[in-house]
């Protein structure tokens, strides 16, 4: 605080004796002397006794007003106050106590003109000591449409006489120095005397406690009305926060899941090495993202997309750990269907084209890896456009799904049934051992097509001729293996259908 309203150590001025009292005192004494020394031993004259008395008071006087003289008596009064270093060292202290306040601490009085100003002050409101003092508060840091204000409650606390009440808390806008308002808790107390009022405030800037409130409340309301479930962690790994959408998503209501591993939502879908990279990821990078299959209070297993994050002190110490999913149900469905529209036959549900293209790579790749045999067995139906010209094109469309059902029922896992168009089908045999194990295939194909397909209570009668090219034998590329084994099914239909041919025989 300034050293003008400063607490001072007690001085002379608050600590001098009656100068009446110490007159007569003096006076006394001193003809109490002269009585005394002068009167038993001698026999001067009348006007000689009256001048020894006179001389006596005289000293005494000269004496009183030496110890009252503010410069020749200030020692000697200090000697007889021994406390009052104490006392300016206790105010000292004081006073480097308010200056390193947290909060502004402003000195009134009854006027409403600025006596004390703390260094916290300076800071909050840009004004300095010597710039403020004996100015009005109002002018300098109390917006201009709250001055009118400010001053009439000056006047009505002055009026009431109410002294050293205690402090009063508002929330209230200051002005600093530059202009801008900003948020202050204000704390106000009054103190002296009913002649000399005054009163103290404690001033605590809001803006970066008002900042943090809003940021919270920011971040409460997304999580609250995100779409997206939350789980909150400690680092023990339990359960301290979800949000609603962790309940919409999962069935599972707060209370249930609150103090619980997060691992009661395992679909049991994943090995122990997946969970351990997803920990793995979290030490050495803080964060994890990917797909993951959960399962829901009702036993339902789902897909979600899960990222997780380390949250960290100022000390980089993990305190928390945050996980946020969505239910990717919808999504994968959709992808799938796009998958089949792009990759399968809408029909019967083989491999199109292009998925037998990126296939036919995969096995030839192998093949050229481990030294290995591909077949391609090119197939065409025999009659079926009378079957479709007879019976229409709806008894043609589910020939051919029972076509397909029956080539994928007598065929290995690993090997591949495609559909071109049309009644045209491609069959991938992997890893062939030698060309006795395709012609045992080749002909067990053909038999199965040559039985009567019962189709409506209609019996339709089919059957199919197979071309056969091998690799490495007869190509190394898919497009040429295709064309090779087509090649060879023409030539097997014009053997007489119904059987197959290799290509080159």
């Amino acid at each position: 605080m300034t050293s003008r309203c400063r607490n001072h150590a007690p001085g002379v001025e608050n600590r001098q004796p009656s100068i009446v009292t110490l007159i007569f005192c003096g006076v006394a004494t001193a003809k109490a002397l002269s009585l005394i020394f002068i009167v038993k031993v001698s026999t001067f004259p009348s006007w000689m006794d009256n001048f020894i008395d006179m001389t006596i008071i005289m000293v005494f006087v000269g004496t009183i007003f030496f110890f009252l003289n503010p410069h020749g008596g200030r020692t000697a009064l200090y000697r007889s106050y021994p406390h009052a270093d104490n006392k300016r060292r206790e105010i000292g202290q004081i006073n480097l106590i308010l200056d390193s306040a947290l909060d502004a601490i402003i000195q009134l009085d009854g006027s409403g003109l600025v006596t004390g100003w703390n260094k916290q002050a300076e800071q909050t409101f840009g004004w300095t000591e010597e710039e403020v003092l004996h100015r009005r508060l109002s002018d300098l840091i109390i917006p201009e449409r709250w001055r009118v204000t400010h001053e009439r409650s000056l006047r009505h606390a002055v009026r009431q006489s109410r002294l050293n009440w205690p402090g009063r808390r508002f929330e209230v806008s200051a002005l600093h120095r530059f202009g801008h308002e900003f948020p202050v808790e204000l704390t106000i107390c009054s103190h002296g005397s009913s002649t000399a009022p005054a009163f103290i405030a404690f001033i605590r800037d809001l803006s970066e406690h008002n900042l943090l409130e809003d940021q919270h409340i920011l971040a409460t309301t997304v999580i609250e009305h995100s779409g997206e479930g939350i789980v909150i962690t400690d680092t023990n790994n339990k359960i301290i926060s979800v949000n609603p959408a962790f309940t919409e998503i999962t069935g599972y209501a707060p209370e249930e899941v609150i103090g619980r591993d997060p691992s009661l939502l395992s679909s049991g879908y994943h090995k122990a090495d997946f969970y351990e990279a997803i920990w793995s990821a979290l030490r050495n990078c803080g964060r994890w993202q990917g797909e993951i299959w959960n399962r829901r209070k009702s036993g339902e297993i789902y897909p979600e997309w899960l990222s997780i994050a380390c949250c960290r002190n100022e000390n980089d110490n993990i305190i928390n750990y945050i996980a946020i999913f969505s239910d990717i149900t919808v999504r994968k469905v959709e992808e799938e269907r796009m998958e089949r529209l792009a990759y399968f036959d809408h029909l019967t549900g083989l491999p199109n084209r292009a998925l037998l293209k990126d296939r036919l790579d995969q096995a030839l790749a192998g093949a050229r890896r481990y030294h290995q045999r591909v077949a391609v067995l090119f197939l065409d139906l025999d009659r079926f456009k009378s079957v479709n010209d007879t019976h229409g094109h709806t008894v043609g469309d589910i020939l051919l799904t029972d076509v397909a059902d029956r080539l994928k029922d007598g065929l290995r896992e690993e090997d591949t049934v495609s559909r071109l168009g049309g009644d045209e089908f491609v069959v991938v045999l992997s890893d062939v051992p030698d060309l006795s194990h395709v012609e045992v295939v080749a002909r067990k194909i053909t038999d199965s097509l040559s039985r009567p397909f019962i189709i409506d209570g209609t019996v339709i009668q089919t059957g199919t001729s197979i071309g056969i090219a091998m690799f490495p034998r007869d190509s190394l590329t898919v497009g040429s293996l295709i064309k090779a084994a087509d090649t060879a099914m023409y030539q097997a239909k014009e053997a007489g259908r119904g059987t197959y041919r290799f290509f080159g025989q």
